[in-house]
């Protein structure tokens, strides 16, 4: 390798001088550094009235993700139009009345709805939750899975109905909040009784709520008798003939004279 000695520097000219004295070709700086036009500055970002600070607007310029995650199968969904916009009406409103009993002192004993696993799970325990909206794309994880469990064994130990109407952003969304939920228990449904009962309803009739797979029971073949033997006529002679059939046609006959003839016969055979 080469050992560079000194350098000379000068405003328009640029020389090394090393053992070999080959001198470098002179530059000018606008053909090494390329004009870079200042982008424009994106449009501020706002939260209802508040504005968003930049290092936080960046984040949320960038494109989303799509949700890969497809419906498990252990979601059934609920055959009737009308299931999905009264259970989002019944979230709201039961989320809208927590919220304004947040002053109140009594409020945690009147606790209308619960959020996560943990808390639904805790309330099944308790015989608190009456139904159970459960998230239809939640991640395929272990210990998930085992709380997923769970909350499917109790909700069929009391007979709990679960509802896989929603996906995880779209029950945030129904609860007016921009997090995804997993899990949703109903403790109370005061303000909400007529869509409660009215989806209670829906669910018992399309019977479409899933509690627990039951592994199907093998049809038994049913059970032929076998036929009966029938004991075959013995024919009667053709000459036999009965004297009470002779009797009764006889009754029937006004002649005298062939009354005595049928007689006679019916003697003599």
């Amino acid at each position: 390798p080469t050992v560079i000695k000194g350098v000379e520097m000068d405003m328009n000219y640029t020389s090394i001088i090393s053992e070999s004295n080959v001198p470098v070709t002179p530059t000018s700086t606008a053909e090494t550094l390329p004009t870079v036009t200042p982008s424009p500055s994106p449009p501020p970002m706002y939260s209802g009235s508040k504005l968003i600070p930049e290092r936080f607007a960046i984040c949320k310029r960038v494109p989303k993700i799509p949700n890969s995650t497809p419906t498990r199968s252990y979601a059934t969904r609920i055959d009737n139009e009308q299931a999905l916009p009264l259970l989002q009406n019944l979230l709201t409103e039961l989320m809208r009345f927590q919220i304004r009993s947040k002053d109140d002192a009594n409020a945690r004993a009147r606790r209308r709805i619960v959020m996560g696993l943990r808390e639904v799970a805790r309330g099944l325990r308790a015989k608190k939750c009456k139904m159970v909206i459960m998230a239809n794309n939640l991640d395929e994880y272990g210990v998930i899975d085992d709380k997923l469990q769970e909350i499917l064994d109790l909700c069929e130990e009391w007979d709990v109905p679960v509802v896989y109407e929603l996906n995880k952003r779209k029950l945030g969304k129904a609860l007016g909040k921009n997090i995804k939920i997993s899990v949703v228990g109903i403790q109370n449904a005061d303000g909400a009784q007529e869509q409660f009962k009215k989806l209670k309803k829906i669910i018992r009739i399309s019977a479409r709520v899933v509690m627990m797979p039951t592994v199907p029971i093998p049809p038994q073949p049913k059970k032929t008798k076998p036929p009966k033997k029938k004991a075959p006529k013995q024919k009667k002679p053709a000459n036999v003939t009965n004297a009470s059939e002779v009797a009764s046609k006889s009754k029937n006959c006004s002649d005298p004279v062939s009354f005595a003839k049928n007689m006679v016969s019916a003697v003599a055979v």
